[in-house]
């Protein structure tokens, strides 16, 4: 019975801590999984607007430590068929 009783207490902890995981994004803080949900967020659109997320934040990091500003968040890329229409 006492090796049941250890077996049930371990996995109600694991079962714990794969929730805690799960709402966290395996975050130790709240403060820690809200900032990797902007992060994701960022790298989704990026990714969505057809940009190389990583690349985009370097170059963002390298234009903000040279100038001190942030430079604007990169838009969707015209389609060739759209600068043809512009022009």
């Amino acid at each position: 019975m006492e090796y049941r009783s250890k077996t049930i207490t371990l996995n109600v902890r694991f079962a714990r801590q794969s929730l805690f995981e799960k709402n966290s994004y395996g975050n130790r803080s709240q403060q820690g999984a809200d900032c990797q949900a902007v992060m994701m967020t960022i790298f989704r659109t990026l990714n969505q607007r057809g940009h190389d997320p990583i690349q985009t934040i370097i170059d963002a990091t390298k234009n903000y430590l040279k100038s001190g500003t942030l430079p604007p968040f990169p838009q969707k890329p015209l389609h060739s068929a759209e600068v043809l229409r512009k022009l």
